[in-house]
């Protein structure tokens, strides 16, 4: 099988770059933003393994809900990108 490697469009790395609020190109962006998502993940796992969860939602509805909140975070900034570019 052979692989072959496809350039990207043009534009298409800064946009991806822009994508997200860390930059791939900053390492100490990159080891802050993997040090919130691993404390966040963390402190879900601890409070599960302790039952100081909140008793209304299922430990499954809580990771989906943290997760997803982690994750907004480090998309927050292509919309912010979009919203200045439409105004």
């Amino acid at each position: 099988m052979t692989y072959r490697l496809a350039l990207p469009a043009p534009g298409l790395a800064a946009r991806a770059r822009a994508a997200f609020a860390v930059s791939p190109d900053k390492p100490n962006d990159l080891a802050l933003a993997a040090l919130a998502v691993w404390s966040a993940t963390h402190g879900l796992t601890m409070l599960i393994i302790d039952h100081l969860t909140r008793p209304d939602l299922s430990i499954d509805e809580m990771i989906e809900r943290v997760l997803s909140t982690v994750a907004q975070g480090l998309v927050a900034r292509i919309k912010a990108t979009d919203s200045a570019s439409e105004g």
